[in-house]
């Protein structure tokens, strides 16, 4: 998914982990991972701060165990 405010790509594999990206106009690099995450990611959605009423930007992800996770 891509985070419009932070100009980052967040994808997720079957290891159970989330990938950062930094997306400029020349440039595609890996930022950052969280790793260990404890069921497999299955989907992603993401709020800008602009959308959600405050300052803080919202990334949630559902995993494999039917659950909700906010970050």
């Amino acid at each position: 998914i891509y985070l419009t405010d932070a100009h980052k790509l967040v994808l997720s594999s079957t290891s159970r982990d989330l990938r950062f990206f930094t997306i400029s106009n020349e440039t595609f690099l890996e930022e950052f991972a969280l790793f260990g995450v404890k069921n497999v990611p299955t989907c992603l959605d993401y709020y800008p701060s602009r959308m959600n009423g405050n300052n803080e930007s919202a990334l949630m992800f559902g995993d494999d165990c039917g659950l909700i996770h906010i970050l």
